[in-house]
C-alpha cells in the first residue's frame, strides 16, 4: 500500500526539517553539559549553616526531555504543514493524485513520511541522551539507561499521537 518511490521523494523533500530538528536536539542537551555531574540527590551545606539539596542533574535531564517533546510537536505540525497542507492550498497534490496510484497510497505513504521521521527523531534523541549522559554522568547506571529508554518511548508514542489529532484536525480543516 505504500509506493515505495513516491516515499523516496517525500522523503527527500523534508530531510531538511529532520536534520535541523536533530541539531536543535543536540544544542538543548550542551546545557546539561554544563551542569552537575550526578542523577543522585545531593545536600551542600554553606559555611554559615543553611544549605541546599535536590537533584540538580535529574532536573537538567527533565528539561532536555520536555524540550525534545516540544521539538517533537513542531516537527510534526510542520512535517504535516509541508506534506499535507501545503501541497493542497498550492494544488501540488493533484499532481500526485493523477499518477496511477489510489490517494489512498498517497496519503498513506505521506503519513509513512511523518511517522518515519518522528521515529527516526526520537531515536537520533536517545541516542544523544545516552551518549552524553553516559559519558558526563558519575552514576549512570542500567536503571537510569532504562528509564531515559522508557521516557523516550513514551515521548515518541505521544508525538505519534499528537500528529495523528494534528492529521486529522488538518484534513477536517482542509
Amino acid at each position: 500500500m505504500i509506493n515505495f518511490k513516491f516515499l523516496k521523494v517525500q522523503l527527500k523533500s523534508t530531510w531538511i526539517l529532520l536534520t535541523l530538528f536533530s541539531i536543535a536536539t543536540l544544542f538543548m542537551i550542551i546545557p546539561d553539559l554544563i551542569g552537575p555531574k550526578t542523577f543522585s540527590p545531593f545536600s551542600h551545606v554553606y559555611p554559615n549553616g543553611t544549605g541546599s539539596s535536590g537533584s540538580a542533574g535529574l532536573f537538567f535531564s527533565v528539561l532536555v526531555v520536555t524540550g525534545t517533546m516540544a521539538l517533537s510537536f513542531i516537527l510534526s505540525i510542520l512535517l504535516i504543514h509541508k506534506l499535507f497542507i501545503k501541497e493542497i492550498d498550492r494544488s501540488y497534490i493533484g499532481s500526485w493524485l493523477v499518477m496511477p496510484m489510489s490517494k489512498v497510497n498517497v496519503y498513506v505513504t505521506k503519513l509513512f513520511v511523518v511517522i518515519t521521521y518522528i521515529f527516526i527523531f526520537h531515536v537520533i534523541s536517545l541516542s544523544f541522551q545516552e551518549i552524553l549522559f553516559g559519558s558526563l554522568m558519575q552514576d549512570f547506571t542500567s536503571k537510569t539507561f532504562l528509564y531515559l529508554l522508557t521516557v523516550n518511548m513514551s515521548m515518541c508514542l505521544v508525538s505519534l499521537l499528537f500528529a495523528a489529532f494534528t492529521f486529522i484536525i488538518s484534513i477536517i480543516n482542509g
